[in-house]
């Protein structure tokens, strides 16, 4: 990167701060990702003082909408539900997720597999 695209750069930060609507406004995906541009030129440290911000709002998650691939859903929270079956079947398959959520399947229906599609991100055969 050029200094003249530095410049620009902590140009366009000042013309955020002057139109910001408020004084705790997320700093804009845009201008966050020039800046974590220049961390391999000038380290995380010069980037911060360079733009006039915190080296921790480097760090920070881009707040950009991901959306699903298709034929995925967006699962935004998942709430707990038990079912009850009045006599024991025995388990085909089980699923552990990442966060130790555990899912019993007993049979394989289009159901079930939308289910487990929906809950790993992965198409079931």
């Amino acid at each position: 990167m050029t200094e003249q695209s530095i410049d620009a750069l902590r140009r366009a930060f000042d013309e955020w701060r002057v139109t910001k609507r408020h004084r705790t406004e997320r700093i804009p995906d845009n201008l966050l990702k020039g800046a974590r541009e220049l961390i391999p030129v000038l380290g995380a440290g010069g980037v911060a003082v360079r733009l006039g911000i915190s080296s921790s709002r480097l760090r920070e998650p881009l707040k950009m909408a991901q959306e699903p691939k298709k034929g995925q859903t967006h699962l935004k929270s998942v709430g707990f539900s038990r079912l009850e079956i009045a006599r024991p079947v025995s388990c085909l398959a089980e699923v552990v997720m990442p966060n130790g959520v555990k899912l019993n399947i007993l049979s394989i229906t289009p159901e079930t597999m939308a289910l487990v599609t929906a809950l790993s991100g992965m198409t079931v055969l």
